[in-house]
């Protein structure tokens, strides 16, 4: 859409966020289902986006045109377009491809920590390997998320955090564990200062860096994390837990056994 039909529109809505509780009912309601308290409406100003109702943004007509601020904007979207879309193509009997997203190896792990830049960048590129977070959680972890019960250290990672809105407890591997408590020690509450933004950012310049010729970015690591455990246990359902889906369908897509171990199985099945 052209600037000034977005100066124009923008205008009409008065530069707020136009999201009310009533656009998007079935997700408001699984949200206060869980305890949750959705506002009736948004009073956000800032880095407004417009959305076309039909999907059609040359269809410029008052009704089908919202301004909504990006955490609305994508909500929306997912509500009334994407599951829209994917309902429609169930019914017919389409089935969601899935793609095994490029993956890091433990060498070209261990490359982008040398060319990191400071220790900050060196901790976010490792917590994101070590504990498979998202990238939204990660930034928004405190040092206080840190946990030690019985001995074995964990991550707390809180319910408004997280992309379901539920809180998950990952272990910490005793690799990383005293080197992100010595980091943690000297924060004074979020472990990382850093906006989504700066963390593609970051990525992008180790892994040019590295010389890696991956399409590789802060997701990457998860997928990384979640293949790494499911290649060493044959678990799917422990995979599930420890990225915190919900269904056990997502986690589906790492059900990938490599070469190596393929290999492996059938010489041992064949031993003589």
């Amino acid at each position: 859409m052209d600037s000034s039909f977005k100066d124009s529109t923008l205008k009409r809505f008065n530069h707020t966020c136009s999201f009310t509780k009533d656009i998007v009912p079935k997700w408001t309601s699984k949200k206060e289902s869980k305890g949750l308290t959705i506002p009736d409406g948004c009073d956000e100003t800032k880095d407004l986006m417009l959305y076309s109702k039909d999907g059609d943004k040359k269809n410029k007509s008052d009704d089908n045109v919202q301004v909504f601020c990006k955490r609305h904007y994508y909500i929306v979207f997912h509500e009334l377009r994407y599951l829209v879309k994917r309902l429609a193509e169930q019914s017919a009997g389409i089935s969601k491809q899935r793609v095994i997203r490029a993956t890091l190896t433990n060498k070209e792990f261990a490359k982008l920590l040398r060319v990191s830049q400071d220790e900050n960048q060196q901790m976010l590129l490792a917590t994101l390997y070590y504990l498979g977070s998202r990238i939204t959680e990660t930034l928004l972890l405190e040092k206080t998320d840190i946990h030690v019960e019985n001995g074995k250290p964990f991550m707390n990672f809180r319910a408004e955090t997280t992309k379901r809105y539920t809180e998950r407890n990952v272990p910490i591997p005793k690799v990383f564990y005293e080197r992100l408590v010595k980091f943690a020690s000297v924060k004074k509450d979020k472990l990382f200062k850093y906006t989504k933004q700066d963390a593609w950012r970051i990525v992008q310049a180790c892994i040019r860096r590295a010389g890696i010729k991956k399409r590789i970015h802060p997701h990457s690591f998860r997928h990384t994390y979640a293949s790494n455990v499911y290649d060493k246990t044959g678990d799917l359902k422990i995979v599930q837990e420890l990225l915190g889906h919900k269904n056990i369908n997502t986690t589906s897509m790492y059900a990938h056994v490599s070469m190596a171990k393929k290999k492996s199985t059938v010489d041992n099945v064949f031993s003589e």
